[in-house]
């Protein structure tokens, strides 16, 4: 499993950086994502910062990455899960 907590937003290339992950990845093999909410929160980056959870998920499955789970993580996180398709 590989797990980004609150970085991808701070990535110019998000797409590129998940072609590496996902080229790392077994196959099955999950990836976590966590980031802030996209609303205001009493932390975290200015809400025009912060990328929403359906953007993550659509970054992800245009990659080919298949959505497993997602939950948030109280008030102030969420959390996408992806699974690598198998070969």
């Amino acid at each position: 499993m590989a797990i980004m907590i609150t970085v991808l937003h701070e990535i110019e290339n998000k797409e590129l950086m998940l072609d590496e992950i996902k080229r790392i990845l077994k196959p099955k093999g999950k990836l976590m994502i966590i980031e802030f909410h996209k609303r205001k929160t009493p932390m975290g980056p200015p809400v025009d910062h912060r990328i929403s959870e359906e953007y993550v998920e659509e970054i992800g499955n245009s990659k080919g990455l298949i959505t497993f789970d997602k939950f948030s993580l109280g008030e102030n996180y969420y959390s996408v899960v992806f699974e690598l398709a198998p070969n």
